[in-house]
């Protein structure tokens, strides 16, 4: 059975109570395949997918209310996945994709990636935070308060917690890649133990 990594927190209660929620619908099609049972595994993907599409359109209706310059793409990406899901459906019912690679599929290739894109943004927003409140029309992103002031420009000061080792701006976008295919290497490796390929950069 699959559960959140650390590192997938998000550190935003609505999105990470979302995403426990999807890892629950995952293994509830990882038991209908357990059984071989194809459609209650049908079933259970639809579920999942249901879930998936309400959970994207709170995500982008909080990226855009936290005015996120990236948001299209995002919102881009989550059709992608919508319509990798689909495919997987036409496998499936067809008789043509094992059941057994179902669940590591949704959530190696789908959420691991969904959970990827989610840390840009909260990489983006972290950079905010430690800019300070923006100006004009913007949205003001506030420090956290009880933070000591000789703190207050280090990553390691601030959560979700995986943020501590992420890069920042400054960083090159390798950098940033090294950081999210870590992640991905570790979903991979809770799903795939054996035989794992990391990326290379």
């Amino acid at each position: 059975m699959y559960s959140l990594l650390p590192s997938m927190q998000t550190g935003i209660s609505h999105i990470d109570s979302e995403h426990q929620d999807l890892v629950a619908a995952i293994n509830r099609i990882e038991a209908a395949a357990l059984s071989q049972d194809a459609p209650a595994v049908l079933a259970c993907l639809d579920a999942f997918r249901t879930e998936l599409t309400g959970h994207f359109l709170n995500e982008e209706r909080y990226l855009r209310m936290m005015q996120y310059p990236a948001c299209d793409s995002h919102s881009h990406h989550h059709a992608e996945v919508v319509a990798s899901i689909d495919q997987l459906r036409r496998g499936v019912s067809a008789g043509g994709v094992d059941l057994a690679n179902v669940a590591p599929e949704c959530f190696t290739d789908l959420l691991g990636a969904v959970v990827t894109m989610d840390m840009r943004f909260l990489n983006w927003l972290e950079d905010q935070r430690l800019k300070g409140p923006t100006s004009g029309g913007g949205q003001a992103l506030t420090r956290r308060p009880t933070l000591k002031r000789a703190r207050r420009r280090s990553l390691a000061a601030f959560k979700p917690r995986f943020l501590r080792a992420l890069p920042t701006s400054e960083m090159s976008r390798q950098g940033r890649l090294r950081h999210e295919a870590k992640i991905l290497i570790s979903l991979r490796e809770m799903a795939h133990p054996e035989g794992l390929e990391p990326p290379t950069f």
